[in-house]
């Protein structure tokens, strides 16, 4: 599953991807690179979790934020006003 991600964002040179979301039915499944260089290694296991089908209050990520927040911010829209802002 990551690794068809990761595949992803080297063919599409998303050098400033840093973090990808991917899906197994109700799944959700958080993973990180080390840096923002594009030969940066990702990590093997996620670095976060979410079942949608029990949505509890809190998750592995981010820390003290909520999970509409934190889908709405791995969107694509949520991704360019973090890298808009100065």
């Amino acid at each position: 599953m990551i690794d068809q991600a990761i595949n992803y964002v080297k063919n599409n040179h998303l050098k400033a991807c840093v973090k990808i979301l991917t899906t197994d039915g109700n799944q959700l499944f958080l993973y990180q690179r080390d840096g923002n260089d594009q030969n940066d290694q990702w990590y093997i296991n996620p670095i976060g979790y979410l079942n949608v089908s029990n949505i509890c209050a809190n998750y592995l990520i981010p820390v003290n934020t909520n999970v509409a927040d934190t889908i709405a911010s791995l969107t694509p829209a949520g991704v360019m006003r973090r890298i808009e802002r100065p």
